[in-house]
């Protein structure tokens, strides 16, 4: 994730074929790359047709890749990416408690203890096991 004073057109990228087996071929890289969010929610409307070249442009320079892209594929949603407000904590409070009222319900997911792919990760191991638990 690129911090909003660094005022760039994207908001970060995953190094999908790195993260993920068998999303690229061995001598390729495959990237996903993130826009708008709360902070740049008018995005689509203020660049429109240009949004993939300018953002691609962008990436390229900061990953110092020479060369086009062999395949792109855009898909836009406009609200995509969960922010946690001010007072998050107290949902985390209710989920544990739901949780604790009701033996066998385990809830795990991008709303609960961070919205990246990597605390995704992080935290199904612990929800994994808390559901081996249970059996």
């Amino acid at each position: 994730m690129i911090p909003s004073k660094e005022k760039k057109i994207f908001l970060g990228a995953i190094w999908s074929s790195v993260i993920f087996e068998n999303r690229a071929p061995s001598n390729q890289a495959g990237f996903t790359i993130f826009i708008g969010g709360a902070r740049n929610s008018d995005i689509f409307r203020r660049f429109g047709d240009d949004l993939e070249q300018k953002v691609l442009t962008e990436f390229q320079r900061i990953m110092k890749i020479d060369v086009d892209p062999v395949f792109t594929r855009s898909r836009m949603w406009e609200k995509a990416i969960p922010q946690y407000n001010l007072g998050y904590n107290l949902h985390e409070d209710y989920f544990t408690k739901i949780e604790l009222e009701n033996p066998g319900l385990v809830l795990s997911g991008n709303y609960r203890g961070g919205i990246s792919i990597g605390d995704c990760f992080k935290n199904s191991k612990p929800a994994a096991e808390r559901i081996l638990n249970l059996i």
